[in-house]
């Protein structure tokens, strides 16, 4: 069950719009594969690159297909990634990572990811008892009103329900 979206950003210290980076700046992404994917997804989404269609699992910088400003990836630790903010020209990454550094998405970022993605945070359950009463309840009060309300008066700058 998706409860809500951790509001994925791109972040520059010297630049107040993604049309104010320069050719060939560089952009810091964390380099696990489902970050790569997801911070790629984040810049074709607002139409900054463009993606081959996804043929594998996972979006890779080798999949980008046009770059009219010729941004280098630079794929780094996702525990670098805040530390890259005075390094990059831009960093894609989660608000747990913008947070330290006085940043929110919906005030700081450049470009946001909003509910249009696959990345919600959810409740999982296995095979063998998510049929089980108590993880239905457990996935009915984590979409309920009450928790809705709670993220937009709690969490309104980082997450988003993922919920009606």
């Amino acid at each position: 069950t998706p409860i809500y979206f951790a509001n994925y950003g791109v972040y520059a210290k010297k630049y107040d719009s993604i049309d104010a980076l320069p050719d060939g700046a560089t952009v810091a992404i964390a380099n696990d594969i489902s970050n790569v994917d997801r911070s790629l997804q984040l810049l074709a989404q607002h139409g900054v690159i463009k993606l081959k269609d996804k043929t594998e699992p996972y979006w890779t910088v080798k999949d980008v297909i046009e770059n009219p400003k010729n941004f280098k990836f630079e794929e780094v630790d996702l525990l670098m990634l805040a530390r890259m903010y005075d390094d990059a020209d831009a960093v894609v990454m989660t608000p747990a990572y913008a947070a330290p550094l006085g940043l929110t998405p919906k005030r700081d970022a450049l470009l946001t990811e909003g509910v249009e993605n696959e990345f919600a945070i959810t409740l999982v359950a296995r095979e063998d008892n998510k049929n089980d009463k108590k993880i239905k309840k457990l996935a009915e009060a984590m979409t309920s009103s009450e928790v809705k309300q709670f993220l937009e008066e709690n969490y309104a700058e980082t997450a988003i329900p993922a919920f009606k």
